[in-house]
């Protein structure tokens, strides 16, 4: 009676599952086309997803998806950062959904053993911990980038201001003459744009620095800042001071970088000893018992 009742379940959820898919085909056109090119099995069922949270009525407004929001807004374009939430959402709602239907599968066959249910729940645990970790990744290795660039940069705005010109123009011939493509300079460019769009110059400077998300960042705008207001003659040695400490941070940075990959190298350089040491120490073994 069990098997019969998974079975329907079963033959239900693909039917809504199938449905689904049908339905979101050319429903989410727009949001599929930020998905790149590694994710061709992804864009046939995310559509089906979206679909199933905006039939539930899915809000988008827990802590967790705020904060998840705040991430993702860092690591793509701020206007298609609730897209990518929903994206991102919707991936982990299919994936649920998919697991049901591989337990209804099971029940069907044969009743849902122990075994089913802990594949069932540490598939689960690793898609949710894993997407959310590649978030993160992103975002730090985004924050590393800009720390990379941010002390050459600094350099050479103090250089142009020292020889008298704006700040904003200052920031301009900085990036025009590094020809950066770096995420730094991706959002230099974009607060120049914010200028000259008419967006005022301390609220554009304030943006950037909530866009980079770094002490670095926000120390420098609040120079910035207080340059703007009052016009303060020390911008240039503030700068210098900042930049030393820059180059400081980048140099342990780059250190502790370092110390990382060495201590990565040791284990497969252990495993490889052990891996000798058994070659040679089995037959030795092996002849002993005999």
């Amino acid at each position: 009676m069990a098997a019969l009742a998974m079975k329907y379940l079963f033959i239900a959820q693909l039917l809504l599952l199938l449905v689904l898919i049908a339905a979101s085909r050319k429903k989410y056109v727009n949001e599929i086309n930020l998905l790149g090119e590694k994710q061709s099995i992804l864009k046939i069922l995310i559509p089906a997803g979206l679909l199933l949270l905006q039939i539930i009525r899915h809000k988008y407004n827990s802590e967790y998806e705020r904060k998840l929001e705040a991430k993702i807004r860092q690591i793509s374009n701020n206007a298609h950062s609730h897209t990518m939430l929903r994206i991102h959402i919707a991936k982990k709602a299919i994936l649920l959904f998919l697991c049901a239907l591989f337990l209804a599968f099971g029940g069907w066959q044969g009743g849902i053993t122990a075994e089913y249910l802990v594949f069932a729940a540490i598939f689960l645990i690793l898609v949710f911990y894993f997407s959310d970790k590649q978030i993160d990744k992103k975002v730090k290795q985004r924050k590393e980038e800009i720390q990379r660039e941010f002390p050459e940069f600094l350099n050479k705005l103090i250089i142009l201001v020292n020889a008298g010109l704006p700040v904003s123009s200052a920031i301009y011939k900085a990036i025009k003459d590094s020809k950066g493509t770096g995420e730094l300079y991706k959002e230099l460019n974009r607060t120049l744009n914010d200028i000259a769009a008419g967006k005022p110059e301390l609220q554009s400077y304030e943006a950037f620095a909530a866009r980079c998300g770094l002490a670095e960042i926000s120390m420098f705008v609040a120079v910035l800042v207080q340059n703007l207001r009052k016009g303060n003659s020390e911008l240039v040695p503030m700068l210098r001071i900042q930049a030393v400490t820059c180059w400081e941070n980048r140099k342990n940075a780059a250190k502790k970088l370092g110390e990382e990959a060495s201590a990565k190298l040791l284990i497969p350089m252990v495993m490889i000893f052990i891996a000798i040491l058994i070659m040679v120490m089995a037959p030795a073994i092996m002849q002993f018992n005999i």
